[in-house]
């Protein structure tokens, strides 16, 4: 299949044709959570020179395939240019999150009584946002989390550390959900993939057993009773393996979402995954793959963490890495 690729700038200017015979390579990286997917656009700087596009400047893009068409892989502020040679190259990068928004700016707030939902709401109303927050978060009510001196969007990062989540800007939406429940922009439920040796150039899997614990521990204190409040969650799969305990307390109200987050993460990271494969669109953070074929205790469901998606003159590949579903 012959790969395609289409790039539209700021008032729907489409550039495409301007720098299709120059384009050396076109690559674009996604990674779960509020890691800024970026776009990187490498072009044949010879003369005539062409005008790059300034500081700021919103680009779209696309890939795919002539015969199944072009896949939206949303939109980028440029906020990097770079000329070098020889061979004379201009390099474009561009981040799904505006380097300069206040997503970014510090901010001190109490947050009470207030659900995971509603919080997520607000802050993306803030930002000029739509939330799509999961169903199975968008209820939990946070008693008090406190906001000092931190982003809004280090405030999410650690909300989702402390109930497994994900969260992630793109194509003008904040989304809030669990890890595994791949959805897209538009809040849907993503598709599972199917993956076979054919699909495949290579594989890996990396089992590490040093990552492994039968139990997560976490420990909370009464003030009224003086007393020490510990809860525990029980690996899934490692039963026999040895315990951890978090280092640091947890509000009563939290412990058990903190202690099952905690341990499902782990879990995910005793076995990892990376693979190399012709180009496929539908291919992103979170989403759901389903190996099979390969060997025992490899085919499966696995959740990817990472993709790089590469247009050069090789052809359209992926590069992924995922972790075990859990």
């Amino acid at each position: 299949m012959q790969p395609v690729f289409k790039i539209v700038a700021e008032g729907g200017q489409d550039a495409t044709a301007k720098i299709k015979n120059r384009l050396l390579s076109l690559n674009i990286t996604n990674r779960s959570g509020l890691n800024s997917d970026i776009l990187e656009i490498r072009l044949d700087d010879r003369v005539p020179y062409i005008e790059y596009p300034k500081h700021g400047t919103q680009l779209q893009a696309w890939l795919g395939y002539v015969d199944t068409g072009l896949v939206p892989f949303g939109q980028y502020t440029v906020d990097e240019v770079m000329v070098n040679g020889p061979p004379d190259t201009l390099t474009v990068r561009a981040h799904a999150i505006n380097m300069q928004s206040k997503l970014h700016s510090q901010d001190t707030r109490e947050w009470k009584g207030k659900t995971i939902g509603t919080l997520v709401k607000t802050i993306a109303g803030k930002h000029g946002l739509t939330p799509a927050v999961g169903t199975s978060l968008s209820s939990k009510t946070i008693q008090h989390l406190s906001q000092t001196n931190e982003s809004d969007l280090q405030l999410l990062s650690r909300l989702g550390k402390q109930y497994d989540a994900v969260a992630e800007v793109a194509n003008g939406k904040l989304l809030f959900i669990r890890r595994g429940e791949a959805s897209s922009a538009s809040g849907k439920k993503l598709e599972q993939i199917l993956l076979m040796p054919k699909s495949l150039t290579h594989w890996q899997v990396t089992f590490a057993d040093r990552e492994k614990a039968g139990q997560t521990y976490a420990y909370s204190y009464d003030y009224d009773k003086a007393a020490v409040i510990e809860k525990d969650a029980q690996s899934k799969i490692w039963q026999d393996a040895p315990p951890q305990t978090l280092k640091h307390p947890v509000p009563e109200w939290h412990i058990d979402d903190t202690t099952q987050a905690y341990q499902r993460h782990q879990d995910r990271c005793v076995e990892t995954l990376s693979i190399g494969m012709p180009g496929d669109p539908r291919i992103t953070a979170e989403v759901s793959i389903q190996l099979t074929g390969l060997r025992p205790k490899v085919d499966g469901k696995w959740i990817v963490t990472y993709v790089q998606h590469t247009l050069s003159a090789q052809g359209y590949t992926c590069q992924l890495e995922a972790e075990r579903h859990m």
